[in-house]
């Protein structure tokens, strides 16, 4: 399956915007009865294109730039055990969760993150260490 890049718009997705870019790939299936499908991301600096089904379902620019991309499934507040597909962009300071229905939440992260990772249920931050808290303590023995 090819990503239809022509589906979105022409000036978001200049060649210069597209010199470096990240692409991601997941299997979908909506039921047991339904045949699965192939949802993609493409992410450029603050240009994020996510298509299902070779259709582009949502495709938009962020405010900052985005560093990882990634999906995720979180339970749904009414009913635990139903659980809803999120996509989650990690930012410089701050993580942007968008829901499949539209909802968009930002959370300020308390440290810089390395990396995001994406759990059966919930996501992973990955805390990036300062080179600092890896030096070593002259003052600290040592064996």
């Amino acid at each position: 399956m090819e990503l239809r890049v022509s589906q979105i718009k022409t000036e978001s997705l200049s060649p210069p915007a597209l010199r470096n870019y990240t692409f991601k790939q997941r299997s979908v299936r909506k039921g047991l009865s339904e045949p699965s499908h192939e949802e993609y991301l493409l992410v450029s600096d603050r240009l994020v294109a996510w298509t299902s089904g070779g259709r582009v379902k949502k495709s938009f620019r962020t405010d900052e730039r985005v560093l990882q991309a990634t999906w995720c499934s979180f339970a749904d507040f009414n009913s635990p055990a139903k659980h809803q597909s999120w996509l989650c962009l990690l930012h410089q300071e701050s993580l942007t969760v968008y829901r499949e229905d539209g909802d968009v939440y930002h959370v300020a992260l308390p440290c810089r993150v390395r990396r995001i990772w994406p759990l059966l249920e919930g996501l992973l931050v990955e805390r990036e260490v300062a080179p600092a808290e890896t030096a070593p303590n002259p003052e600290s023995p040592t064996l």
